[in-house]
């Protein structure tokens, strides 16, 4: 059963088109990244959806009620569609402490305090801040503040928990904690999450589902390796990771396709299944060429080198391009060194 549906959801600001014709269904229990860069309508998306922003079209199903429909005339209040809603700068009141930060919301559906204690207790429980609930707001780090957020949002027992940018205001290192963390607290509670990020290494590690958006359209949805190993365009090749863009032909030689590169000169490719002759472009990931110095391959020249410790890239021009590899230490080329590259996989993608 799915947690939420979009159907052909439309909406405009002015002369700005934030979401066209957009469909979406979210599986109950799943993670799913909505991905793309700023301006894509990945907010709009999410506003809508808890009731804060009013579409022009469509309609949304939270489970099977419909809590958003323009033909019919059908928008359920915020508060009432039983979503939370973690926003990019926590948006805690800074005069209350922990402990009334999250329990405001139980307070205002006029819950006891017994049960209030209990459910704030609980909550302070799963998101690790036992002991800070007479804490305010100034007084916690960054991290602990976006706990607070969270445990706030979950406090009324939410059917869909929506996240917009959480992370975002926080270091590198806290974030990869913090993502562990929302991960530990979703597979405990099983709820369903719709996350907002326009970092697509933490979709990558977060989500279940990435839907990835560009100007209010959803271009592809899948799974993380899914879309890293299969992009449908040249947008989803570019925005999901690192890779080369080869205009190419390919042809049949000898039993077995290969490419002919821009300037003519002949390129194996080790998976080229299903791809049928005639002009391509190729989607090849940096990790997918493999360099060497025994003349296997398309001759090239090593332009630059970037070392990280734990893997070099290099820029190396040849068969008519530039190209990004990426390869283990080992025993690295050299800035000018000839070298010889081979493919081992690529994906064909189509180009607007």
């Amino acid at each position: 059963m799915s947690s939420a549906q979009i159907r052909n959801l439309t909406k405009r600001f002015g002369e700005t088109i934030a979401l066209e014709d957009f469909d979406l269904e979210v599986e109950r229990g799943e993670i799913l990244v909505l991905l793309g860069p700023s301006g894509c309508g990945k907010t709009t998306l999410l506003r809508s959806v808890a009731g804060l922003e009013r579409p022009d079209a469509g309609e949304i199903y939270l489970e099977k009620e419909l809590v958003f429909s323009r033909e019919r005339d059908i928008s359920v209040p915020p508060y009432k569609r039983r979503v939370g809603m973690v926003f990019q700068n926590y948006a805690l009141w800074p005069h209350m402490n922990v402990f009334d930060n999250i329990a405001y919301p139980l307070k205002v559906k006029g819950f006891s305090k017994g049960e209030t204690r209990r459910r704030v207790g609980e909550i302070l429980a799963l998101v690790h801040l036992e002991g800070l609930e007479r804490r305010y707001p100034h007084e916690l780090s960054g991290g602990q503040q976006q706990r607070a957020a969270l445990a706030r949002a979950l406090v009324m027992e939410p059917r869909l928990l929506l996240l917009d940018e959480p992370l975002s205001n926080l270091d590198a290192r806290l974030r990869e904690e913090l993502r562990e963390e929302l991960k530990r607290i979703q597979r405990e509670i099983g709820i369903t999450m719709i996350y907002v990020t326009h970092d697509q290494a933490e979709a990558m590690a977060i989500a279940d589902r990435i839907a990835l958006m560009e100007r209010g359209r959803l271009i592809q949805t899948g799974p993380p390796r899914e879309l890293y190993e299969h992009p449908k365009t040249e947008f989803v090749a570019r925005f999901i990771g690192m890779t080369n863009l080869l205009p190419c032909r390919v042809v049949e030689a000898e039993g077995r396709k290969v490419i002919l590169l821009p300037n003519g000169a002949a390129a194996e490719v080790g998976d080229l299944d299903g791809l049928s002759e005639g002009t391509a472009v190729l989607s090849v990931r940096p990790e997918d060429i493999v360099l060497s110095r025994d003349g296997g391959g398309v001759e090239g020249k090593i332009e630059e080198v970037v070392y990280l410790g734990n893997v070099v890239y290099y820029r190396l021009s040849g068969g008519g391009v530039d190209l990004r590899v990426q390869a283990v230490p080992g025993k690295p080329f050299k800035a000018r060194e000839r070298v010889y590259f081979r493919i081992r996989r690529a994906t064909a993608i189509s180009r607007p």
